[in-house]
């Protein structure tokens, strides 16, 4: 016999209040075809005075043990997903504990964002089977409409509150017997360097305040679809199935088009694929619990299924493309710094091909990086390389001055360098104000255009051969 653990009850909860599509558009530039067209959203609900994350919580719990056919007292720990908890501490889960009158175990508050549940059910799995517990409670509950920022139409949209809860209770089964129920693996990863991909800027211990959402969506995108995709073929591997063997996916509910994808990606039907992501937007940590309860209540799901979940929350990404900026400008100053004061026709042509790859790129990435600034300079740097050369080519080297001569030194620089040089200087101006700005708040992000003109600056100033401006010697 093997001690597993295995769910015994399920129950969710949503606030009263439901927004349409309609009444969004009311409230923001936005339509219904619009959200609907990019995320599949039709409904959310928005918590009202006197709702609150434990509020949601405790009603969720409740149905759960009323499911699971038990007594609250019986519960020995409660763990609790949530990004927005009542207070800073003590831990929501303990409002919850309170409420329920299961006073004594252990209660605390995991904190993963929309990966938050699958966080929280691996943990209590991990008590319950190392025998620290024998019956847990599971809970996803977030009031995510308190941290929206309710002018951006890019995020008010998509979000929307409740709870959902899971009653798990550490049984002993017949491993042996492939019917038998309980938690077969649990794979859980983190990446620390997409920190602000999605996040919010605020926080105790750096603003002091609780901050707004912030994300980048069309990264969200890509990375959810590869890496959902990826970690769902793990678990699959772990249980030795594949994935025709599952009855249903759980995914979290963040966007139709992700869970459209990752199905696809995986080869799995769309019927097998719970979404609720229409009637209750993206519920962060709740939306697979309440997914998993409204499936279980309609009957979709059944005893004996063999069900994933699956999550992802994210911080930022933009690592992929300050990287490749970094190895263009490296390449670059290579083949720069061979060609010499007098370069050969063969190496100064191929230092100009590499100058109008680093251009075509530049123009791509750096408005996608900077936005409005970008665009100005990538427009300008385009312009100006693009123009007339006077037959000289981008290649050619110009000496500046010769009093470092007497030194032995020689000063030179390509039309490129002091393009580069001067408009690194201009958009360092451009960008001045921001950049104190941001610096003078305590623990206030630094603007991705400020990380890129550091990027430049020390590339100027530092190594001499980014943004070119190199030393010879006679």
């Amino acid at each position: 016999m093997t001690l597993r653990s295995v769910i015994t009850g399920s129950g969710s909860a949503l606030p009263q209040r439901a927004v349409s599509n309609a009444e969004m558009a009311q409230m923001v530039d936005t339509t219904d075809e619009w959200i609907v067209e990019r995320t599949g959203i039709r409904n959310r609900y928005i918590a009202g005075e006197g709702e609150t994350t434990s509020s949601l919580a405790i009603l969720a719990a409740r149905r759960a043990i009323e499911a699971a056919g038990i007594e609250a007292s019986s519960i020995d720990l409660i763990v609790l997903a949530t990004a927005t908890p009542d207070q800073t501490f003590p831990a929501t889960a303990t409002i919850i504990q309170h409420a329920l009158g299961c006073n004594g175990g252990m209660a605390f508050d995991v904190a993963a964002v929309c990966s938050g549940f699958l966080y929280a059910l691996g943990t209590a799995d991990s008590l319950l089977r190392t025998g620290m517990a024998r019956r847990a409670l599971v809970i996803g509950a977030e009031t995510f409409s308190r941290i929206l920022d309710w002018e951006d139409r890019t995020t008010c949209v998509l979000f929307g509150d409740g709870a959902g809860a899971i009653v798990l209770e550490a049984q002993d089964v017949d491993a042996s017997d492939p019917a038998a129920p309980g938690i077969l693996a649990t794979r859980l990863h983190a990446d620390g360097a997409h920190n602000q991909l999605l996040y919010v800027d605020g926080g105790a211990s750096t603003t002091g305040t609780v901050g707004k959402l912030r994300m980048k969506g069309r990264e969200v995108f890509r990375h959810a679809v590869t890496n959902l995709a990826a970690v769902l073929e793990e678990v699959l591997a772990d249980t030795g199935h594949v994935s025709s063997d599952i009855d249903w996916v759980v995914p979290h509910q963040a966007n139709y088009r992700i869970l459209d994808a990752t199905a696809r990606k995986l080869g799995l039907p769309a019927e097998k694929v719970v979404v609720t992501v229409d009637q209750h937007a993206n519920t962060s940590a709740a939306s697979v619990p309440l997914a998993f309860d409204t499936a279980i209540r309609d009957g979709r799901i059944t005893k004996g299924d063999l069900v994933v979940f699956e999550a992802m929350g994210f911080g930022g990404v933009r690592q992929g493309a300050e990287i490749a900026l970094v190895v263009a400008f490296v390449v670059l100053a290579v083949y720069t710094y061979t060609s010499g004061l007098r370069a050969p026709a063969m190496i100064a042509f191929v230092k100009d091909t590499m100058i109008y790859v680093f251009v075509i790129a530049a123009v791509i990435v750096v408005p996608a990086k900077l936005g409005g600034y970008g665009a100005v300079f990538a427009a300008a740097l385009l312009v100006t390389v693009a123009g007339p050369s006077n037959g000289d080519g981008l290649a050619t080297v110009y000496r500046i001055g010769d009093w470092p001569a007497r030194f032995g030194i020689v000063l030179v620089a390509d039309r490129l360098s002091v393009l580069m040089l001067l408009l690194t200087a201009v958009l360092a101006l451009a960008l001045l104000p921001c950049a104190l700005d941001r610096w003078q708040r305590p623990g206030g992000p630094v603007q991705p255009m400020f990380q890129f003109l550091l990027m430049g600056l020390n590339g100027t100033f530092l190594t001499g051969d980014l943004f070119n401006l190199f030393v010879f010697f006679e």
